[in-house]
């Protein structure tokens, strides 16, 4: 039953990454905001980043380091679930 959900848990944080990445890479090609998919992404991946940005508002420079901070701490989440399937 606990790998089941750990699994389920598994899937949640790759859709995350994956919809990260998506917003990552829009970003930099500069995508439209008011197309669908576009605005999906950022609805969607938002409230995470608004959790994060706190930390990285500080660090200098034009770039916005929260979806790579919770790209990290997806990867750990992953690893320390990971030990717990053994």
């Amino acid at each position: 039953m606990i790998a089941a959900v750990l699994y389920v848990v598994f899937a949640v944080l790759r859709v995350l990454e994956l919809l990260l990445f998506g917003r990552i890479i829009a970003s930099w090609l500069g995508a439209d905001r008011s197309r669908f998919v576009v605005r999906v992404l950022y609805e969607t991946t938002e409230p995470v980043l608004a959790l994060v940005r706190p930390l990285t508002g500080k660090v200098p420079g034009p770039l916005d380091w929260a979806p790579w901070l919770v790209l990290v701490l997806i990867e750990a989440a992953r690893m320390m679930l990971a030990s717990l399937l053994g």
